[in-house]
């Protein structure tokens, strides 16, 4: 069953679309994120496939990896300290 997306999946989504990943692996990101939300594996997953990308836009990637993923995971702690 698929979940409510939050901003962040929608925008890690739409980040996964303008890298320059296999269709068939980038495809299967974007479904496991839309079916189960971001979570840490799905992370590790797409961080190992993009320092595997080679270029001269490679660390652009990285870096622009590291932005959404630590954005992502500030909106989750700040999500998760209201509940308390």
């Amino acid at each position: 069953m698929a979940i409510k997306l939050t901003a962040n999946d929608r925008q890690m989504i739409k980040w996964l679309e303008k890298t320059p990943i296999p269709e068939e692996v980038k495809n299967g990101l974007i479904d496991t994120i839309s079916q189960t939300g971001l979570t840490d594996d799905v992370v590790a997953s797409i961080h190992k496939i993009v320092a595997a990308l080679e270029g001269s836009d490679h660390t652009r990637y990285l870096a622009e990896l590291t932005q959404h993923v630590n954005q992502w995971r500030m909106s989750e702690q700040a999500r998760h300290f209201r509940r308390r």
